[in-house]
């Protein structure tokens, strides 16, 4: 292994150690209590190091978004291949709020903080919306993969894979002359600080467009199904695609903001308010 690919295996490794602490301190304390000395603390390294790595304590949340999106992501994988569209948008609804109810301080993080945090996981959306009639559907993008014998493959994996080019373009860039080494306890190693040494799970950061078009297209392919299918509501069926993908992707993220905020929401258990939030967009299910 040479010099440059040794350091840049390090930095990247110093890199995910940063993210897991920050990680972990908002998962126990909430994204209030990040702080750049704080994860300096957890990791043993001085402050001045994680700014070799990450400008403010702002692009690291950036970061613990985008991995988040991703996450959210994977948890679509299961359900993209429901035959039924009206079924797949009932599974996938019902998996996005539960994702938000089991992962709280990770939800506010991405859709509640700050804007900026939110652009980080979806900014790509304008941009997939405006060009989403030239594009092949994540539905369709599974279902073929799963016809090659990939079946657990997921439209989340091509982000992942440019997560991870995406990541060792900015280790290589901070290895460059000029960039500092760096600096931290003698005991702590770098070489050995990765995810499998430390116990920790390696981060699946996905990049903001490609994670954004493929759980946007997820909606949009299954809403052109119904439509094909001519079995959207005559109130429904002249309603542009994205724009009913947006109101029904709004429905759901005000159940979940409800109940992360709102000490007497639901009144009703929260799957039957979901039930008939979905029943309401898609209708009633059909019996056999």
């Amino acid at each position: 292994m040479g010099i440059v690919e040794r350091k840049n295996r390090q930095r990247q490794a110093l890199r995910e150690r940063i993210l897991d602490a920050a990680r972990r301190i908002v998962m126990r304390e909430g994204f209030a209590a990040l702080s750049m000395r704080k994860i300096a603390d957890a990791i043993e390294y001085s402050p001045a190091t994680l700014y070799l790595h990450f400008e403010s304590r702002d692009e690291i949340a950036r970061a613990l978004c985008a991995e988040g999106y991703a996450q959210l992501l994977e948890t679509f994988v299961p359900f993209v291949q429901i035959a039924d569209p009206a079924e797949r948008l009932r599974a996938l609804g019902r998996a996005y709020v539960a994702f938000g109810v089991a992962h709280p301080e990770t939800y506010r993080l991405i859709f509640m903080e700050d804007p900026s945090y939110t652009g980080a996981a979806l900014g790509g959306a304008a941009g997939a919306r405006r060009e989403g009639a030239g594009k092949v559907g994540a539905a369709r993008v599974a279902s073929e993969l799963a016809q090659s014998g990939m079946a657990q493959a997921s439209v989340a994996q091509v982000a992942t894979q440019a997560a991870a080019q995406a990541a060792t373009q900015a280790a290589t860039q901070a290895a460059e002359p000029g960039n500092p080494e760096p600096t931290g306890n003698a005991n702590d190693e770098v070489a050995g600080a990765t995810p499998e040494a430390t116990g920790q799970a390696a981060p699946s950061a996905v990049p903001d467009e490609d994670a954004d078009d493929a759980a946007f297209r997820i909606m949009i392919d299954a809403l052109d199904e119904l439509r094909a299918a001519g079995r959207l509501p005559a109130s429904l069926a002249s309603i542009d695609s994205a724009v009913w993908a947006e109101a029904f992707w709004a429905s759901l993220h005000g159940i979940v903001a409800l109940n992360l905020t709102c000490p007497v929401f639901p009144g009703a258990p929260l799957d039957t308010v979901v039930g008939v939030t979905l029943d309401a967009w898609l209708g009633t299910p059909q019996a056999g």
